[in-house]
């Protein structure tokens, strides 16, 4: 059976995180990925419209790598830019200012937003909680210091509900450093 152009990227996307950095011990983490990759990114803070343009680098790096021809609407933007696409994104991001590798970052991402746990089966109480911490994570709705978003802080210097997520994750590669 040959598999969609969506479904080959879909693949392609979960190979770039370690499950096992997070000591997964074989568990699998598909649904997690299918409903991080279902969930469009939305942005609401000035500036984090880049992190769109970092998931759209994806796309491309990924039809490069594969040589596809006829992505269809990929590259259009359709479907919309995913919070799994934005994750990865950042693992870059992360891993080129702070060290280290994309696929290990991106877990780690994947753990500050509390999502670690969320083996298969994703049962439907588990599908109700991964929403619940998205739409915190999107919406900003997560804690003064960060704790509920992808980059908490120990000592915020300011609210980082309102702080664009670049600064965010400089802020926080910066207290993992000292």
């Amino acid at each position: 059976m040959t598999q969609t152009v969506d479904e080959v990227y879909f693949t392609w996307l979960t190979d770039r995180v370690d499950f096992d950095f997070g000591r997964s011990n074989g568990k699998t983490y598909i649904g997690l990925m299918g409903q991080l990759h279902s969930k469009e990114f939305v942005w609401v803070v000035p500036n984090d419209d880049n992190r769109l343009e970092d998931a759209m680098d994806l796309r491309h790096q990924f039809l490069n790598e594969t040589g596809i021809t006829n992505p269809g609407e990929l590259l259009m933007g359709v479907p919309p830019l995913s919070v799994l696409e934005v994750i990865l994104g950042l693992s870059l991001r992360c891993a080129f200012n702070g060290g280290g590798y994309p696929p290990n970052w991106a877990w780690r991402l994947i753990e500050n937003l509390d999502l670690h746990n969320m083996a298969d089966p994703v049962t439907s109480r588990k599908e109700e909680k991964i929403e619940d911490i998205l739409e915190t994570f999107i919406w900003r709705q997560y804690e003064y210091d960060g704790v509920g978003g992808l980059f908490p802080l120990a000592h915020p210097h300011e609210d980082q509900r309102k702080v664009e997520i670049w600064y965010q994750m400089n802020a926080y590669l910066d207290e993992l450093e000292s």
